[in-house]
């Protein structure tokens, strides 16, 4: 009965969308599930770096808790997407709603990571799903942890020769010896740094796109007292979401 199912799906979803799509055959299903269980136990730890940074409290201890009643949590309340439908949103002891970004975080990193088709995108999904805690750690306390800058330079330039490993280097020391001694300037240091990671590995083209599409959401959607800081990276994780989604999904090689 499964196997029929699968088939049918598959071949609903092939009329829907016909090539560049490849023909899905049960294999294929079976690998898209696994690639998005995968994703949401992904989504699950970058939700909670959002989390912890927000909090002020370290990636690795203390165990899983509710943000509330710091009551810690049972091994069935971590499994990611379900736990969170099981418990309808709320902790199950003090009733405190559980922040929807954990949910949405665990389905979106699940569905980025079933259109990944080969392994030269991993280190792009890898970035943009960095990116996207950063982009809850920006948002909540205009910081987000300096391990995701570093991360994202690896990401960057690890299939760049050498010469250009070293330039990724010498870039990023550069932008921390500027903001030690200009700290009040009006980018903020990590924006900077996410700036030069996604330069590295992208054309001058691509980038004045990516940086131009993510400077005109801010202009449109950002309301905000003079002279008060706003959130960038939500905006350069989301316009560089757009812009792999396009190449990936959209633009016919």
């Amino acid at each position: 009965m499964v196997p029929a199912t699968c088939q049918l799906t598959a071949r609903v979803f092939s009329r829907i969308f016909p090539p560049p799509f490849p023909e899905l055959t049960l294999e294929v299903i079976k690998l898209q599930i696994l690639l998005f269980l995968y994703g949401s136990c992904w989504g699950s730890f970058l939700a909670v770096v959002t989390s912890r940074h927000r909090h002020a409290e370290s990636i690795l201890w203390p165990a899983s808790h509710c943000d509330t009643c710091h009551t810690p949590l049972r091994y069935w309340q971590l499994i990611p997407i379900l736990s969170y439908l099981l418990v309808r949103g709320r902790c199950i002891k003090c009733t405190a709603n559980i922040p929807p970004e954990t949910f949405l975080m665990e389905i979106g990193c699940g569905l980025l990571t079933m259109i990944v088709t080969d392994g030269s995108q991993v280190s792009t999904y890898l970035l943009v799903t960095l990116w996207l805690a950063a982009a809850g750690c920006d948002q909540a306390t205009l910081t987000f942890p300096g391990w995701i800058s570093w991360t994202s330079l690896l990401l960057s330039g690890w299939h760049l020769a050498l010469p250009l490993q070293l330039l990724g280097l010498l870039g990023f020391w550069l932008i921390q010896q500027l903001y030690h001694h200009w700290p009040s300037l009006p980018l903020g240091n990590g924006d900077a740094e996410l700036l030069w990671c996604y330069g590295l590995s992208h054309s001058l083209n691509a980038s004045a796109a990516w940086l131009l599409t993510a400077c005109a959401a801010a202009l449109v959607t950002a309301s905000r007292a003079p002279h008060q800081p706003i959130a960038f990276v939500p905006y350069l994780t989301g316009s560089a979401l757009l812009w792999w989604l396009w190449s990936t999904l959209i633009t016919v090689p």
